[in-house]
């Protein structure tokens, strides 16, 4: 008897594969993990695009305190540098981008008179929704309010009041809106 009972367990030893039940058990342990898991890699995404967001609206405000603290007060946006006269976007963007002299006309080189910036290579890319276009608003008119949709805007920009935001729907990670940045 014993020898029959000897050649049961040398076959069930040489078998060695794991039974259908023992797969089951890991298969679903490791479907557990993965479910655990998966749901803070899906969210990194959402926060590095809020993070270089916020950044970028750093930069783009102190470039813009740059240019007033060398402008006599003026904003950029105002074609030569008249606060009377309507901001515009290719103002804001030519005054950032491009040498300007102490009133804020443009110059396509640095020289005497165009001595001050350029304050930006160019207008950072939003990276949320991937739009450097500026909207800019103008003096005596309320900002609009937060977008329902995304636009062809990244930026929105009011010379008056310095006022720059992020010009796109949804929030962040933690639930703060884009806009409020």
């Amino acid at each position: 008897m014993s020898s029959r009972r000897d050649q049961i367990e040398r076959r069930r030893m040489r078998r060695g594969g794991f039974t259908l039940v023992e797969l089951v058990i890991v298969i679903l342990i490791l479907a557990i993990l993965a479910a655990i898991v998966a749901p803070r890699f899906s969210t990194a995404s959402q926060v590095a695009g809020g993070s270089a967001l916020l950044q970028d609206l750093r930069y783009i405000r102190q470039q813009i305190q740059v240019y007033r603290a060398q402008h006599h007060g003026v904003s950029p946006g105002y074609p030569g540098g008249d606060p009377t006269a309507p901001p515009t976007e290719a103002d804001f963007i030519a005054q950032m981008t491009n040498p300007t002299s102490s009133d804020g006309t443009v110059g396509s080189s640095s020289s005497q008179t165009f001595r001050f910036g350029p304050y930006m290579a160019e207008i950072p890319i939003n990276p949320i929704n991937g739009s450097s276009a500026i909207f800019v608003v103008s003096n005596g008119s309320a900002l609009p309010p937060p977008p329902t949709g995304m636009t062809a805007f990244g930026w929105l920009y009011k010379p008056e009041t310095l006022e720059v935001k992020a010009y796109l729907p949804g929030q962040d990670e933690n639930g703060r809106a884009y806009y409020d940045y």
